[in-house]
């Protein structure tokens, strides 16, 4: 398992150096796929890919504790460090609306199969991959107001569904709802004891982390076909559930401790694209994040640092990404953290997390007011 993820990875990385020095493969990746929605409602769903999480490919992230931990890592935690973290966030459309569609709640809406997967290797003996994250559901998103004909039940006349025009700026509100399982998939069991079992904490290597959730969430986006920048500002809530020997499961140690309910905010620019040197068009995208758990009780939450009560109900982390648009799936990232460690039963840990890798998408977002076939296709 571990030879075929550093196998895949490692092609990813070599795929994209070479592309950078090959001119044949260069002309190759100028090619774009075609937008086959050109209307305004096109430029709404290429939003929703924007505001996607990222999926990435880091190698040696560094991970530092936010003051000494009262139970250290064993071997096989990290306790060495870690040799790579891989983020993998799809979303698989199951139903996309279509211009044409004769009532305006179907033009305006997507239904998605969601699955994400998070694993980190560490740097231990024999290399072994803690207990990953999986994560899948459905999402559905609908735009129910936009700049261009209003809410949507004002969207009646055929005439609003052609494209943008060169200088035209659209603003819309999205409607997000998302339903998923969240687990790291082991055994019954969650916590790890000292020797004499006076102090314990999570276990990181074979405790079983199990919730499920409903996202809400609202964002607001401003897209700008001048400059073809894009900027969404997004305001979510999440309510965890489930119970105990069920379908939807939520474990017994997790209440008082994980958090059932939490507030996010999200700042999300993507840079205008100068279209006058086309073979080299490049966005910088930036996208930092807060969260907060609301939970009034969290008594049976103990971080594992040594002398403390903090409940570390904040969280927040900041991505920096440069994107050539040559590349079809290769872009480059930098994203730090901070807060409670985000892979799933870590959650007690409590952590600042650096990395630079590379990000990676199946169905890449193109810039706001992307139009052609060919580079160069913003007209």
């Amino acid at each position: 398992m571990k030879s075929i993820i550093l196998f895949v990875i490692g092609c990813f990385f070599s795929l994209s150096a070479f592309c950078q020095n090959s001119d044949s493969l260069k002309n190759f990746f100028y090619r774009k796929y075609g937008v086959r929605d050109t209307t305004y409602y096109g430029e709404i769903q290429r939003a929703w890919k924007a505001m996607q999480g990222l999926s990435y490919a880091v190698v040696a992230p560094v991970g530092i504790p936010l003051g000494d931990r009262r139970l250290p890592l064993r071997d096989g935690e990290g306790v060495d460090g870690y040799l790579l973290e891989a983020n993998f966030d799809f979303r698989f459309v199951l139903m996309l609306g279509r211009p044409n569609a004769d009532w305006s709640i179907l033009r305006r809406m997507r239904l998605t199969f969601d699955y994400r997967n998070n694993l980190r290797m560490t740097l231990d003996d024999s290399k072994p991959i803690v207990p990953y994250s999986n994560d899948v559901g459905l999402g559905y998103e609908f735009a129910f107001r936009d700049s261009k004909s209003g809410w949507f039940w004002q969207d009646k006349d055929p005439s609003t569904r052609i494209p943008l025009k060169d200088q035209e700026k659209l603003n819309f509100t999205t409607l997000s709802v998302q339903v998923h399982h969240y687990s790291n998939g082991q055994r019954s069991g969650f916590y790890y004891y000292n020797a004499d079992s006076s102090q314990f904490r999570n276990d990181y290597l074979g405790g079983d982390f199990s919730t499920n959730f409903v996202k809400i969430q609202i964002a607001q986006s401003w897209g700008d076909n001048s400059n073809h920048s894009l900027i969404n500002v997004i305001l979510a809530y999440q309510k965890d559930f489930g119970g105990v020997d069920t379908a939807l499961s939520f474990s017994p140690e997790q209440d008082q401790a994980y958090g059932k309910n939490r507030l996010k905010a999200t700042i999300d620019w993507y840079s205008g694209v100068n279209t006058k040197n086309i073979k080299h068009l490049r966005q910088w995208h930036i996208r930092g994040s807060l969260e907060y758990i609301l939970d009034k009780d969290l008594s049976n939450f103990d971080a594992n640092i040594i002398g403390t009560d903090n409940k570390y109900r904040l969280s927040g982390d900041l991505y920096l990404e440069w994107r050539p648009l040559m590349n079809r799936t290769v872009g480059y990232m930098a994203h730090f953290y901070m807060g409670r460690d985000y892979l799933n039963i870590r959650y007690d840990d409590i952590i600042f997390m650096a990395q630079a890798g590379i990000t990676l998408a199946l169905d890449k977002y193109y810039p706001f007011g992307w139009r052609e076939k060919y580079t160069g296709g913003f007209k």
